[in-house]
């Protein structure tokens, strides 16, 4: 606590701790002045719209975390870390009018979903949540718009901690299993959009199984999973929504999956084509070729006789045609020629 400074923002450019975090906010900002409101601008110290000098802005790129925010809603959340004796943010954001604050801890290393590890991203996510159960922070808090440290419509402070291994921070917290289920308890929107995302999604990547492999298949998921997540008004964090990918893609690519539901998968689509074909086959007709065997008595081959009646076929229609000039031997042009002479 000692350490606590409050600075002044509008000169992030000479406090070393706000630069470094200028340098690692996305390119193109999600921001706005108010919490219930979204615009994108690109981050330019020069430019009076840049996406950095609004009030709220969403720190993560949609690819890649490399802040984790807590949103702490009571007072006195300043002196939060110091009170329970965990590593301090990198820097905080306070409400001048209640004392709320935003916790931004830096990342040394961002963690990219389509490439990170399940174990990565699973931890991750596990400090995460351990940092919002031990800060007793908004656990219906996604992050996708925070307090900006960068703008002077908040108090900001630094506490001279810098950018976090991750495994270092994780190591002064007490992780525990990440259990979704366990989400319900604390905020019933965030379950509900947990298991909207995993129901709706599973199902969609239990075909593609087989068909990719473990990256390919993740990236899919990925993919779907962003933009189920997307749908809602009040989206969940990126990094949980890749956890919820990793988890689908996981059980899809285990033995669980490849040796009981796919096998159960191939029974059912193979009993539904059985029924298909039995329904659809049609009984063999007395007078059909197929039945008589025509070409038996003329002595030749099936494929010949086939090939015979294909060409008698062509022949006529060519004979019955508006094409006079095939009768002839001739071109078009050669016969309205011809008629003219």
């Amino acid at each position: 606590m000692e350490l606590l400074k409050q600075v002044n923002p509008d000169s992030w450019e000479q406090i070393p701790e706000l630069a470094t975090i200028y340098e690692a906010l996305p390119n193109t900002l999600r921001c706005s002045t108010i919490k219930n409101n979204t615009q994108y601008r690109k981050k330019n110290p020069s430019n009076a719209q840049s996406g950095h000098k609004f009030a709220y802005i969403s720190y993560n790129y949609p690819s890649n975390t490399k802040f984790i925010v807590i949103d702490l809603d009571y007072d006195n959340a300043l002196f939060a870390y110091s009170d329970i004796g965990i590593p301090p943010p990198t820097a905080i954001a306070r409400n001048p009018a209640n004392g709320h604050c935003h916790y931004i801890y830096l990342l040394k290393t961002a963690i990219f979903y389509q490439t990170a590890k399940e174990q990565q991203i699973f931890f991750a996510l596990a400090v995460e949540q351990a940092l919002v159960r031990t800060l007793n922070g908004d656990r219906g808090f996604t992050g996708g718009l925070a307090k900006n440290v960068l703008s002077s419509a908040h108090e900001v402070f630094i506490t001279g901690s810098g950018a976090y291994d991750l495994h270092a921070l994780g190591d002064y917290l007490d992780l525990e299993k990440i259990d979704y289920s366990d989400a319900s308890a604390g905020n019933d929107d965030v379950y509900g959009r947990n298991t909207s995302i995993f129901d709706t999604v599973r199902h969609r990547a239990y075909p593609l199984a087989n068909k990719y492999s473990y990256d390919e298949l993740y990236k899919e998921v990925l993919s779907m999973c962003m933009d189920v997540n997307s749908s809602f008004p009040d989206s969940l964090g990126a990094l949980e929504v890749a956890g919820i990918a990793k988890s689908i893609t996981r059980f899809c690519k285990g033995k669980l999956f490849t040796g009981i539901y796919h096998k159960r998968f191939k029974e059912r689509q193979a009993e539904k084509g059985s029924k298909g074909g039995k329904k659809s086959k049609r009984k063999p007709l007395s007078k059909s070729e197929r039945t008589t065997k025509p070409w038996e008595e003329l002595g030749i081959s099936r494929s010949t006789y086939y090939r015979n009646k294909k060409r008698e076929t062509n022949e006529t229609k060519t004979k019955n045609s508006k094409e006079p000039w095939k009768l002839m031997g001739v071109s078009r042009s050669t016969y309205y020629r011809r008629l003219k002479m």
